[in-house]
Parts: structure tokens; C-alpha cells; sequence
């Protein structure tokens, strides 16, 4: 082997032979070195940790690396940089900076972090070893849709659980029968649920669109005189329909066109550096894209059309799961300086999070407010309890005295403006909205 050709290794950095290589890369796809009697290269760990020096490489074999785009493209749309190296250098200094979440999943585990821009960081986990040996990305918001998956392709495998898989149709209304949306998504924790989970008709998911190439254009009538294909301004190309699914492996790749409704700036809390975040409306449906600053051309607004083969990274959210609420009692009236955090909770309301909000002394008969995001927007409910009558006997008034104590009115759905108006008006001026077009929802309480 002595007289074998040799090359820089990135993984090594060092010069290695074809079989050093293999061994390498090899090793780092297996977890493990292969025992062939000569004493190993390097160590097992260094190598996981600098897994995606080695998927960058050209020398790295094309069954090795991942369907996806490589992690420092879609870390760069995150303000990270665009190296195998620095991003190396960046999850350190997330490790050192922030502390993880773990999830035992079955043999394997998931470490998870998450910056407060929104930046989430997902990684299988070997506690043997102590490194991580694959990352995933995603960026959080409070915007969803429903996936009726069609086909979990992969889903809790070791050495895939933040890599989960499945084809999906997306609707905005979970009775919806006709959507244009079917496609391929990645998870990166599809993997934490248990499988009753996975076995339901429809998830609720928060989509990150990751672009591999992207143009702006300036309104609907500049986007038809300029389009290279003829496709509507608001419109979806499933990467379904693309050559590379010949190994029934698809990937979830999309031709995604829509409107600009909101752009913000964020800044990445580790690097310092900025990128861009863009609520894109298509077909009913709220993508999120992320994008670097280094990407655009011009200066995104709301209002541009968007055009860009993406990458669809799916987070799923434990819809039923009745732990995430925030409870606290008001005395009203508040000022609007007091209602400013209160706004920004319910602005922020993912599908399943609740927000009650008590209010005392009531306001006449209603004792308290309460919101809970949903994937339409948000319902809003209020309780009202007799504040002047006698306490009922339970033994002989019975189911009858419970209906007459109180009485709860939802509005479904509702937009999150009208919602932070109804709170707002509510709470700051004392004049709740009213209840007329509301649908008592009493019983519903009786009987859960």
C-alpha cells in the first residue's frame, strides 16, 4: 500500500491512501470501524464529528451521503457559515452555549437544541461514544397545516431518527378533500412520537422551506412578463413528479411560487449573522422560508413573488397534547402598555397551545377569556358564571344546576388580528365582543 497514490482527507487532515478513504467513510456510515486486523486511521469519534466534511467531499461515495442538500446549505439559510469546518465550529459553540433536550428513542436517542430566533438544531445522539453522528435543521414558527401522509417512508430507523421521511398531502382544513399540495417531507423529530402517533389520519406541521435556488420578483404582473415557465403566480411543483425518485426513495424537493405576506430579519445568536424569513402564501397554505441575505439579489417585501426549488423540512406538533398553557388572572381594565406581552403570546400561539387569561373582578357575568392556536388561526372562548344567584343543591339540582352555573361561547376560527382584538377590547376597554354569533359549547365541557 506503500506505493498506493495519495490525497488530502478533510476527515483525516492528513494525506490518506484509496483504502484509508474507503476505511473512513466507511467507518463514519457504519458508526464503527471495520476490524481488519491493521490498526485503525484515527479515532471513531473525530470522524463522526466531522461527518460532513466527508459528505462534502467528491471522493465520498454517492450512497454515503444523504438525499438531502447538505447540512451547510441549509445551516447557511440559518446564518451559519457555508463550511463543513465552521459549521463544526458553530455546533460547538451551540453546545457550550445552550442546553440540549434529550429524547430516548427506543436503542437511539435525540439531543435537541433550539436558539431563540428559532433556530433548531436536532442531532442522533450516541451516548456510547458521546457525539453526535448526524444533524438536522429547522426553523420554528407559529404557522401550520395538516399533512395526511399517503406513505411513511422511514420513520424511527438508527442512524436515520432525525431524518424521518413520509409523502404528504397539505390542506388547510382538515375536512378538506381537494388539495394541490402532495409531495415528499423530511422530519427532523418525527422519530420522538410513539407509533399511535405516526398511525394518524392527518399531523399537524409546521413546514421551514429551505431554497436551493430563488428569484424575487416585484409583483404578480412582473413575475408573468418575466417567468421562464409557464406556471401561476401562486403555484406548486411536486418534486414527486422529478426523475431522481427512481429508487423510491423521493426526496422532498419542490418547485414552490407564492406571495410574500411578511418578511423578518433575524439574526443567528452564535455566528452574528443575519438571514432573512419569509411567510410565503401558496394555494392556501404558509410556508416558511428561510433564506441567507447572501442569496437574494434584492431586498425581500411583502407584496414579491417568490419563486424556488425548496427543500421541505416538516416539524411535527403534538396537537392533542393539552400541556402547553399559560394561565394567569387579570384585573381589567388594563392599560395597552399592560396587553403588549399578552398580544405577543397569542401572535406566537402554535395549533394546541393554549392561552387563559382570568379576569378578576368578572365582567359582569364573564369570568374568563381564553385562546387556543389552531392551524385556521385561533378560537377564542369565554366563560360566563352567575355572579348574583344562590349556590345550587348538587343533590337534587343534578346535571341541570351544573348547565345553569356557567356557560362557555367559542369563536372558531377566527384570524389572529380578530383574535388580539377580541382580547384586547376585552381587557382594555371592557367591552367583550358579542356573543350572538358565538356557538355555546357548554355541553361539550359537561361531557368531556
Amino acid at each position: 500500500m506503500n506505493g498506493e497514490p495519495r490525497f488530502d482527507c478533510p476527515v483525516f487532515e492528513g494525506q490518506v491512501s484509496d483504502y484509508d478513504c474507503s476505511e473512513i467513510s466507511t467507518g463514519i456510515h457504519l458508526r464503527r470501524f471495520i476490524d481488519d486486523g491493521i490498526p485503525f486511521l484515527m479515532d471513531i469519534r473525530a470522524a463522526l464529528a466531522r461527518k460532513h466534511r466527508c459528505h462534502a467531499c467528491h471522493r465520498c461515495p454517492n450512497h454515503y451521503k444523504p438525499r438531502e442538500p447538505h447540512l451547510a446549505q441549509m445551516m447557511q439559510h440559518l446564518g451559519f457559515p457555508d463550511s463543513a469546518e465552521g459549521i463544526e465550529t458553530a455546533l460547538t459553540k451551540v453546545q457550550e452555549q445552550y442546553t440540549a433536550s434529550l429524547y430516548q428513542i427506543h436503542e437511539g436517542c435525540i439531543r435537541f437544541f433550539q436558539l431563540p430566533s428559532g433556530i433548531q438544531i436536532w442531532q442522533e445522539w450516541d451516548a456510547h461514544l458521546n457525539v453526535a453522528h448526524d444533524t438536522q435543521v429547522h426553523f420554528v414558527t407559529s404557522n401550520a397545516m395538516y399533512l395526511k401522509p399517503q406513505q411513511i417512508i422511514r420513520y424511527c430507523q438508527p442512524g436515520h431518527l432525525v431524518r424521518s421521511s413520509l409523502i404528504a398531502e397539505a390542506v388547510n382544513q382538515i375536512a378538506s378533500d381537494n388539495s394541490l399540495v402532495s409531495n415528499g417531507f423530511t422530519s427532523p423529530n418525527l422519530s420522538i412520537f410513539r407509533e399511535k402517533y405516526i398511525q394518524q389520519d392527518a399531523f399537524v406541521a409546521q413546514i421551514a422551506a429551505f431554497p436551493a435556488k430563488l428569484t424575487l420578483f416585484e409583483n404578480v404582473e412582473d413575475y408573468l412578463e418575466k417567468r421562464e415557465i409557464e406556471l401561476a403566480a401562486e403555484s406548486f411543483v411536486s418534486g414527486l413528479a422529478m426523475s431522481n425518485t427512481v429508487d423510491h426513495t423521493p426526496g422532498a424537493d419542490a418547485l414552490l411560487t407564492g406571495s410574500i405576506e411578511k418578511v423578518h430579519m433575524h439574526e443567528n445568536e452564535v455566528t452574528g449573522l443575519p438571514f432573512y424569513h419569509l411567510e410565503v402564501r401558496c394555494l392556501g397554505l404558509l410556508f416558511d422560508v428561510v433564506v441567507s441575505a447572501e442569496q437574494l439579489t434584492c431586498k425581500p417585501k411583502a407584496g414579491h413573488i417568490m419563486q424556488g426549488v425548496c427543500w421541505l423540512s416538516a416539524r411535527m406538533l403534538n396537537y392533542g397534547f393539552t400541556g402547553y398553557e399559560i394561565e394567569f388572572n387579570v384585573t381589567t381594565p388594563l392599560t395597552a402598555k399592560q396587553f403588549e406581552p399578552i398580544a405577543l403570546i397569542m401572535d406566537n400561539l402554535q395549533p394546541g397551545e393554549r392561552l387563559y387569561c382570568g379576569i378578576d373582578p368578572p365582567i359582569g357575568e364573564m369570568v374568563y377569556v381564553r385562546a387556543k392556536g389552531e392551524v385556521e388561526g385561533i378560537s377564542v372562548e369565554f366563560r360566563l358564571d352567575p355572579q348574583d344567584v344562590d349556590e345550587p343543591e348538587p343533590e337534587s339540582e343534578g346535571t341541570a344546576a351544573v348547565e345553569d352555573a356557567f356557560r362557555i361561547y367559542r369563536f372558531y376560527p377566527v384570524s389572529k388580528a380578530m383574535a388580539i382584538d377580541m382580547f384586547e377590547k376585552t381587557l382594555i376597554l371592557n367591552s367583550p365582543p358579542s356573543l350572538a354569533d358565538a356557538l355555546n359549547v357548554t355541553e361539550e365541557y359537561l361531557t368531556n
